[in-house]
């Protein structure tokens, strides 16, 4: 080829780099055309491949571009962009769980991905509980519906309530059954689930409770272990 053209290359190659540099507001002028009013420059304009800093209207923040000509390509936030990737594959996830629920589940908290826990309703029992999207996917089950557990989850609200304040008031089982005339085992199954209290039963651990609560800051009389009040 003939020499000329050669140099005529070079030429072009050093006219384009060394290029004059495009001022803050001539850049801000080209970003305006690309993308409106959605990014402003928020730093100096150094070149098109070099970094700068912009403000992002969309996610209200500074934000860092390695290469100022990548915004002018059209290549935005990235963080936004896997937030909305996120997203969309949530919902996808999300409406094929649901498919696959059926008729048998409904799904009452937010689905959250496939390693994350659900709050589900087996709407054969009524039974309300928490696992995993994958192991109620492995297993499709309810443990009420196949005899693992006596009641449902809204049965033993009373017992995680017994049990949470048992434990803050320091009072063993056996403590307790001594003061309230209940049985020690009777109180384990309320506990966990396995038997559902009456009212009456409720009245009498939540009186107790109150009564050793008093007893131990000093407001009740210490020898109350003695009588059993109203219930006896």
């Amino acid at each position: 080829m003939n020499n000329n053209y050669y140099l005529w290359i070079l030429q072009t190659e050093n006219d384009f780099y060394n290029r004059p540099k495009l001022s803050n507001e001539e850049f801000e002028k080209k970003l305006a055309n690309v993308w409106g009013d959605e990014f402003k420059l928020a730093g100096n304009y150094n070149g098109y491949d070099n970094p700068v800093y912009v403000y992002h209207k969309k996610c209200d923040k500074v934000i860092f571009i390695s290469r100022a000509g990548n915004l002018l390509k059209g290549q935005g936030c990235r963080q936004c962009y896997w937030d909305s990737l996120h997203k969309k594959r949530l919902a996808e996830g999300k409406k094929k769980f649901v498919e696959w629920l059926g008729e048998d589940f409904t799904l009452i908290s937010e689905y959250k991905g496939c390693d994350k826990k659900v709050i589900v309703k087996a709407n054969k029992c009524g039974h309300v509980f928490k696992t995993s999207v994958r192991n109620l996917q492995l297993r499709k089950m309810c443990k009420v519906c196949y005899g693992k557990r006596k009641y449902p989850y809204r049965y033993t609200i009373f017992g995680s309530w017994l049990l949470k304040e048992r434990q803050r008031l320091g009072i063993s089982q056996e403590t307790l059954s001594t003061l309230s005339g209940v049985d020690n085992a009777l109180i384990s199954h309320i506990e966990n689930g396995q038997y559902k209290a009456d009212e009456a039963i409720q009245n009498r651990l939540k009186y107790y409770l109150e009564k050793y609560k008093d007893w131990s800051v000093g407001t009740h009389d210490r020898n109350f272990k003695r009588s059993r009040s109203q219930y006896d």
